[in-house]
């Protein structure tokens, strides 16, 4: 029981950490608004939470491709600095 309440409490504690970190914008009430619909959606079962599934996949193809395009361009204008 105690092992359990320290994890929780370590949690907690990173949880505010990051918490610290975050400015809330107006940008972040479209985030809010996307969230509440997609936990609406799962609310309703499994069937209704396979977009979210799809969604969550996407997002990290998506991810990746930048990451490596945006990697790849880096390396292109720094050795375009090198040459000059």
């Amino acid at each position: 029981m105690l092992s359990r309440a320290r994890a929780v409490l370590a949690v907690a504690a990173l949880v505010a950490l990051v918490a610290s970190e975050v400015h809330l914008t107006t940008s972040y009430a479209a985030v809010a608004a996307a969230l509440l619909l997609f936990l609406a959606t799962t609310a309703f079962g499994p069937q209704s939470a396979a977009p979210l599934g799809l969604y969550g996949i996407a997002v990290l193809l998506w991810g990746t491709a930048c990451a490596g395009l945006l990697r790849n361009h880096s390396r292109t204008n720094s050795s375009a600095a090198i040459q000059k």
